[in-house]
């Protein structure tokens, strides 16, 4: 299979040709790719702007603008291998339109892409790239995809009513690159009333925060959430407030003169300063006034497709690990984690929450004690819950009482050659669905056999008929929508109708909160208890009356 992308890549950069197109910014120069793909990479959407200031939509240019290198990426927040590959100067968009686009009568259907990486790193590289051109933009298509400021550039905050900082600057990259596409979109073919914005992780989570914005949800009818959900928001801005204040503490600036301090910066002082501090987005600003919970009228009628992998959090707790340290994981490992990263916190009611989550996850008598992959099991689906799953089903549930047309996978298949042989637990999780839907994901290479082909048809399939339609049905299968029964659909290679999607995890944790009006997933505090949906799980369960200052995150997305 990869020999085959690298024979088609080999051939794609052999047949490349130049392609002129005039917008409304000014004449453009792109490539023609893969035969029928007009490619057009690395095209400035914004001036560049000063570090820590908004950015805005880049002004109309003069002569033949080269749009065929895809640039630097943007600053990250941790020290990079290779800088010279990263600059401040990075808000460029790639736009990837069917190079037969004219002979349509009507405009195509548009999909803006937002990467992941934490808001802290995250590019789409020229593998990604690829696979939009060769599996959607054939298709009829056109896929965008932007660079945004991630870190302490795109996310330092002392509040969204500061006067002194302006806070998400990463989501205001996003709001000028929603502007500059609709104004332009035409001239590629694309039709700026039928876009769709498809995220993955933190990507996922900033395509729930624009569906949630009284600002940016005009730009879009469709959404795709790939595992994350803006649900997650909590702590997260809560902490930002002392982080960002460590931060720039650490650079020798004071609050009163911020941004002009920080501009005489160096970038290996701003990386030195970001050791060990991860700041998110903020609520209270244009884009996201409120906690997205308060905004879910603004996704009325909205068309929303989004999923889980089974053990999302595999990614960050055993995958990399050394298989040497696996046995070494049993029931203390599991109670440890409990303790240090949710009990604590219930002030307290810290022993009897402690009780409940040990009796939930880790009920006695139900393996020995030197079962490891059960306990790595257990604690890798305590993450998932934390990190994905708990903020995603949260998020569908309050959709559903302003759009009936939301739809729910779970996506379970993983591949039998991606993982060692040895390896103890199995399981699909977090960015698991590259390789199947685009081909490739980083430096993970392994053949696909034919059922990784079946599934990868059928996702990119259900995909394709959701940004062209807003329905991901099929030729060949008719996709339900969800409803209070977490109705969704199994993905394996005999895809199959589902109920309940991770109910019992999401009932446990529902327990929780209305037993100590506190959630530990977000981290926020409750002032009464809320109703029970353990038979019904459309009743309201979030109240978010006040944020518990002292608290310190449990989530970190990479």
């Amino acid at each position: 299979m990869f020999l085959y992308l690298s024979l088609l890549i080999l051939i794609n950069f052999t047949f490349q040709q130049d392609v002129l197109l005039q917008s409304k910014f000014g004449w453009i120069r792109g490539l023609r790719q893969f035969d029928n793909v007009d490619s057009f990479h690395g095209l400035r959407y914004a001036n560049q702007p000063d570090r820590l200031v908004k950015s805005k939509v880049i002004n109309r240019w003069e002569g033949i603008v080269n749009a065929t290198d895809y640039g630097p990426k943007c600053i990250k927040a941790r020290r990079p291998e290779h800088p010279d590959r990263y600059s401040e100067d990075c808000l460029l968009m790639n736009i990837f339109t069917p190079a037969d686009r004219d002979k349509n009568s009507s405009k195509l259907p548009v999909a803006v892409f937002i990467y992941g990486g934490g808001f802290e790193k995250g590019s789409v590289d020229e593998k990604q790239a690829n696979g939009f051109m060769t599996r959607f933009v054939k298709r009829g298509i056109v896929v965008v995809t932007f660079q945004y400021r991630v870190g302490a550039l795109g996310f330092l905050t002392l509040g969204c009513n500061s006067t002194v900082l302006q806070c998400n600057l990463g989501l205001w990259d996003h709001y000028t690159a929603f502007q500059f596409i609709n104004q332009t979109i035409e001239s590629f073919g694309g039709n700026p009333k039928n876009m769709t914005l498809w995220g993955h992780s933190a990507g996922s989570v900033a395509v729930s925060i624009h569906s949630h914005s009284p600002l940016t949800s005009k730009f879009f009818i469709n959404y795709i959430e790939l595992s994350g959900s803006s649900f997650t928001l909590g702590s997260d801005n809560r902490d930002n407030y002392p982080l960002s204040v460590e931060i720039i503490r650490d650079l020798n600036c004071n609050l009163t003169n911020i941004v002009t301090c920080i501009k005489d910066k160096t970038l290996d002082e701003l990386y030195t300063a970001q050791v060990g501090r991860h700041v998110w987005p903020a609520f209270g600003d244009e884009i996201m006034p409120k906690h997205p919970v308060f905004l879910s009228n603004e996704t009325k009628g909205q068309n929303l497709f989004t999923g889980l992998q089974t053990l999302e959090a595999l990614y960050f707790t055993y995958l990399d690990s050394d298989p040497a340290e696996f046995k070494n994981v049993d029931r203390d490992t599991v109670i440890e984690y409990i303790n240090s990263s949710f009990a604590r916190y219930y002030g307290l009611d810290s022993v009897t929450a402690f009780a409940d989550l040990v009796e939930y996850f880790i009920p006695p008598g139900q393996t020995s004690d030197n079962d490891y992959v059960y306990y790595m099991r257990q604690k890798t689906k305590i993450q998932s819950n934390a990190m994905f799953d708990i903020a995603v089903l949260r998020e569908i549930i309050q959709k559903l009482e302003f759009s009936p047309n939301i739809y729910v996978y779970h996506f379970e298949h993983f591949s039998k050659n991606q993982f060692a042989k040895d390896f103890p637990l199995k399981s699909s999780y977090h960015c698991n669905e590259f390789p199947f839907v685009w081909g490739t994901y980083e430096d993970v290479e392994f053949e696909l056999d034919e059922d990784d082909h079946i599934v990868g048809r059928f996702m990119v399939e259900a995909l394709v008929q959701f940004i062209i339609t807003g329905n991901p049905s099929t030729n060949n299968f008719s996709w339900p929508v969800t409803n209070n029964d977490l109705r969704h659909v199994r993905i394996t290679p005999n895809v199959t109708i589902q109920y309940d999607l991770f109910k019992d995890d999401f009932t446990f944790w529902d327990k929780m909160v209305r037993i100590f009006n506190f959630d530990a997933i977000t981290g926020l505090k409750y002032n009464k208890p809320t109703p029970s949906s353990s038979n019904n799980l459309n009743n309201k369960y979030i109240i978010l009356i006040t944020i518990i200052i002292s608290l310190t995150s449990i989530k970190s997305f990479y």
